[in-house]
């Protein structure tokens, strides 16, 4: 992995994914009717380009931070620190760079444990505590995940 202050690419191509991805997830196409029909809004007809703009800056600072953590993944070796109780969950997504050295692998396993370890538990207390709409948590939670998955992507292929 290179530098952050090299990393223009990687971390815009990462937001890209991460947009083109949700924008396909949400789209008619895919899940976009079923979340309006479980969360009881309707299409919008009105300029998103506020929206889109918003949605830019976040995906940016998500694809900077998962940058970050990749690069720092890919330099510890964190098998074997997770061996009792819920850390085996966690053992999934640990990369031995010992033993590997794959970049993307390495990527994907970092999105998932950013997935598994704080983007779920986050969306989920959002819907045990709030709305209670256990299908909106899938599509999201889902949604969440290819996402992040795709920006994983990009940052191990454009590095």
């Amino acid at each position: 992995m290179m530098p952050i202050h090299q990393a223009y690419v990687p971390i815009l191509g990462a937001a890209a994914a991460e947009m083109l991805v949700g924008y396909l997830w949400y789209s008619d196409y895919a899940f976009g009717p079923l979340k309006r029909k479980v969360t009881g809004t309707t299409k919008k007809k009105t300029d998103i380009s506020k929206e889109i703009a918003m949605h830019t800056i976040v995906a940016i600072v998500k694809a900077t931070a998962l940058f970050v953590l990749i690069s720092m993944m890919q330099k510890a070796c964190t098998t074997g620190y997770f061996q009792e109780g819920f850390g085996k969950i966690f053992s999934l997504f640990s990369y031995d760079t010992a033993k590997h050295n794959n970049t993307m692998m390495c990527a994907l396993k970092t999105a998932g444990f950013v997935w598994l370890g704080f983007l779920l538990p986050a969306r989920a207390a959002c819907t045990i505590w709030g709305e209670k709409n256990w299908m909106k948590l899938l599509i999201v939670a889902g949604g969440q995940l290819a996402m992040t998955l795709a920006m994983a992507v990009a940052i191990a292929w454009l590095s």
